[in-house]
């Protein structure tokens, strides 16, 4: 009972105060300057992994694989990382995007409708078909959940689609060595049909380390790489939990 006269005191004190003006004025600024996040409190890297343009293979994923995708080596801790994927389709028709990082693949921005099939009308609509009216052109977020087609494997389990942070998906979290792989297809589900022509790292490290993310020519052993691009601390802590270097 209390409580109800307190608010009728209070809510009187109001009854006579002026009503505002019906033209309320509002601030002449009222968003953040563009990309003040990446440019200005962010000191950005970028990387570019492609010497020049490549179309893969019949099949990237086999034997081939350690020869066309990208090798890493990745050190320190990252608030930023970023992988912008820039590419043409040739011929007619839609292509899709397979991508594989470390130990995890999936579809970019597609939808499957069944093990062997993709839902065009959805992956459409996610904008994961790729023509000649709409260009390669997709960023992801490495260090973010990010929803991925799964993989054929995948399907039965998890379904059309599966949420995933790749970053959390190397085998070893850095100092490390990892793959990366960007594979276009076909809508008769074969790989090629487009050109890759870019792909870019960008990434910022944490405050008070000095992170770093370099590319390991296939000519190199991982250790070599390790030790020329983030030093021997990098290269004998790899080895120690990779257990690789006997």
């Amino acid at each position: 009972m209390l409580g109800f006269i307190l608010i009728n005191t209070f809510s009187g004190i109001f009854e006579d105060k002026v009503e505002p003006t019906s033209q309320i004025e509002t601030p002449a600024f009222d968003t953040p300057p563009a990309n003040i996040e990446t440019n200005k409190l962010l000191e950005v890297k970028k990387i570019e992994l492609l010497s020049k343009s490549y179309i893969p293979s019949e099949n990237p994923y086999g034997y081939n694989y350690l020869s066309e995708a990208n090798r890493l080596t990745i050190g320190g801790e990252f608030i930023w990382a970023k992988i912008n994927i820039r590419g043409e389709t040739v011929g007619e028709g839609y292509r899709f995007l397979t991508f594989n990082f470390g130990q995890e693949s999936g579809l970019i921005n597609a939808v499957r409708k069944s093990k062997n099939r993709l839902d065009v009308k959805k992956t459409i609509e996610k904008g994961g078909a790729f023509n000649s009216n709409n260009p390669i052109n997709v960023t992801i977020d490495l260090l973010s959940i990010t929803e991925f087609g799964t993989t054929q494997d995948e399907y039965e389990t998890n379904g059309a689609t599966k949420f995933i942070k790749f970053w959390d998906k190397m085998k070893l979290l850095p100092p490390t060595v990892t793959y990366l792989l960007v594979a276009p297809f076909t809508e008769t589900g074969k790989y090629g049909g487009a050109s890759i022509n870019s792909i870019e790292i960008e990434y910022a490290c944490k405050e008070g380390s000095e992170c770093k993310i370099e590319l390991c020519p296939s000519s190199m052993k991982a250790t070599s790489c390790l030790a020329e691009q983030l030093g021997i601390e990098a290269m004998n802590d790899w080895c120690t939990r990779s257990k690789l270097c006997n």
